[in-house]
């Protein structure tokens, strides 16, 4: 949920900047978990937390080392 909020708080200029980064996927995680918390798909979430957000990381990384 912090990775989404966070990601909320980013210009639009960086975000488009970089479209190989799922933003608007990771923001709107964030807001279906914080708002349909009783639907939330556990194998889902495993999947983003063991695959997704390790290459989010990685993106960020290489955002942050260009700059």
């Amino acid at each position: 949920m912090q990775i989404g909020e966070h990601i909320k708080r980013l210009s639009p200029e960086l975000t488009k900047e970089y479209p190989e980064v799922e933003w608007k996927g990771s923001a709107n995680m964030r807001d279906f978990i914080a708002h349909n918390y009783m639907d939330v798909d556990v194998e889902r979430v495993r999947y983003t937390v063991l695959e997704k957000i390790p290459d989010l990381e990685s993106k960020c990384r290489s955002i942050l080392s260009a700059r």
